[in-house]
């Protein structure tokens, strides 16, 4: 895969460039552009099975590499909200979270599971397709251990780990 980085403005991203101060282009990673691209082309499909869809991209400070970071954020609201979200990194490194709370106002978990994987093997539309399952299993009800199954048997080609 080529090098070279795509630039991209804040109406591509999804962002309005005067709702964040000192805003400048971002020059995407390759796997990342082709990434966002792919997630951008089913934006309004995705927005219509959920009550939230975002996607942004951000600088990795925590593993101090400097690597940019492409987050996907999805909340459904069925009985209760869920949340499943997606980190891509440049080099070709995911995480991916969903969780639901549990009926107890005290907290704790309906479902809560997460994982790391390896997503730079797969087609950019695939993971798309992952993440949009991933959504239609989250919203059907199941038993903590059954979503937990149902999830790393989807995410199988990203080999998770964690």
């Amino acid at each position: 895969m080529p090098d070279e980085e795509v630039r991209l403005d804040s109406t591509e991203m999804g962002k309005n460039p005067s709702s964040r101060t000192g805003f400048e282009p971002v020059a995407l990673k390759p796997l990342l552009a082709s990434l966002l691209g792919a997630f951008s082309k089913r934006r309004k499909a995705i927005k219509y099975r959920v009550s939230r869809f975002e996607h942004r991209i951000e600088i990795d400070t925590v593993r101090d590499l400097g690597y940019q970071l492409l987050v996907i954020e999805a909340r459904l609201l069925e009985e209760r909200p869920t949340r499943v979200h997606l980190s891509f990194w440049e080099d070709g490194e995911m995480w991916i979270q969903v969780c639901q709370p549990g009926p107890s106002r005290r907290g704790g978990w309906n479902f809560l599971d997460s994982f790391h994987g390896s997503f730079e093997e797969l087609e950019s539309r695939r993971i798309v397709k992952l993440f949009e399952r991933t959504v239609a299993a989250s919203r059907a009800s199941c038993r903590a251990e059954d979503h937990t199954a149902v999830l790393r048997e989807l995410w199988q080609p990203v080999r998770p780990s964690g």
